[in-house]
């Protein structure tokens, strides 16, 4: 994959996609940065006579990624003048626990390398204003390109077919390398679900509102729990092709039969997370009066208070109604 910046435009010229995934069981020895700048000198030096400026090597470990490495470069344009202001490669933790993956995706970055240092600044600024314009798919294409595949084609002559390909395959080892958090979803006889770095104070509130009116009707409640599930880490198969929006969050179904049993084996055996509701007293107490923003004419008196959604129960002169916390002022006066 390769990224080219100007200023706080971002466009894609390559992509690298996760494609299916192994889990490693081994114990995980990640590579490290030095280990990897080794494996692209070697590579310099085999196929490019050592010509190439390796940048400097970043590793990230970003569980939604849609790419195993990538390539960018910055680039400010001032009066006419350009500057590379950044130039490194990155790669996902989850491919250092299996060098021969590592070694492709490095392969695969360092012809992107090359291809960056055919062009001057200028032309790397208007390359990538013209690859955003055909878009990602677009840029896709271009990047992986005849010039890339004659460089493929010699990498791959020695190390074997497939060896650097555009796009990753079943052959890309991967390891999940952090947990992270599911919300469990009972849908229509089937479990749906969504994922999170962390359950932050408004997705638990959100949850309990959910619960709370769930557990009236009579329903099984949404679960949270953590995962390092693989299948699971990234929400893709949306209902219906498109975000289906369910109490408020995006929900999907898992991709694969063995997705699904392993999410209903989660939430029916599982132990889910307790929901530790954090919640802050009401600016208004129980009879004190109010009116609604700045309309004096609208006074009421406070009937109520739900400390996770934020409303209070407002009894004013045309009938009682829920009102958001933020809509009331103290009454004029009082």
């Amino acid at each position: 994959m390769l990224i080219t910046t100007q200023g706080h435009a971002q466009s894609a010229l390559s992509d690298l996609p996760i494609g299916r995934t192994r889990k490693v069981t081994k114990a995980q020895k990640f590579l490290t940065v030095a280990q990897l700048r080794r494996i692209a000198q070697e590579f310099n030096r085999e196929f490019w006579g050592g010509s190439l400026e390796i940048p400097e090597i970043k590793i990230q470990n970003n569980l939604r990624a849609d790419w195993l490495g990538c390539t960018a470069t910055g680039i400010q344009e001032k009066d006419g003048r350009y500057t590379i202001t950044k130039f490194y490669m990155a790669f996902q933790k989850s491919i250092l626990a299996d060098e021969r993956t590592a070694k492709r995706v490095v392969a695969h970055e360092l012809i992107h390398v090359w291809q960056h240092q055919q062009m001057t600044p200028e032309e790397l600024y208007n390359d990538s204003r013209f690859n955003k314009q055909l878009g990602p798919a677009g840029a896709q294409r271009r990047a992986h390109g005849p010039d890339f595949q004659r460089w493929a084609s010699k990498i791959n002559s020695k190390y074997g077919d497939d060896f650097v390909t555009t796009t990753s395959n079943s052959e890309y080892k991967q390891s999940v390398t952090k947990e992270f958090y599911l919300v469990v979803v009972p849908y229509n006889g089937k479990f749906a679900f969504n994922t999170m770095q962390r359950p932050t104070p408004t997705a638990l509130r959100e949850i309990d509102m959910v619960n709370a009116r769930r557990t009236q009707r009579g329903d099984d409640p949404w679960k949270i729990f953590k995962s390092t599930d693989p299948a699971l880490k990234d929400p893709s198969d949306f209902f219906e092709g498109a975000p289906y929006r369910k109490g408020g969050r995006n929900i999907s179904l898992p991709g694969t039969p063995e997705a699904a049993a392993n999410l209903k084996n989660l939430y029916e055996k599982g132990t889910p997370l307790a929901l530790e509701v954090k919640t802050k007293p009401g600016k208004f107490n129980v009879g004190d009066r109010v009116q609604y923003k700045n309309r004096t004419s609208m006074l009421g008196t406070v009937r109520g208070f739900d400390p996770v959604s934020r409303k209070y129960q407002v009894e004013f002169d045309m009938g009682t109604f829920t009102v958001k916390e933020r809509d009331l002022n103290p009454a004029a006066g009082v």
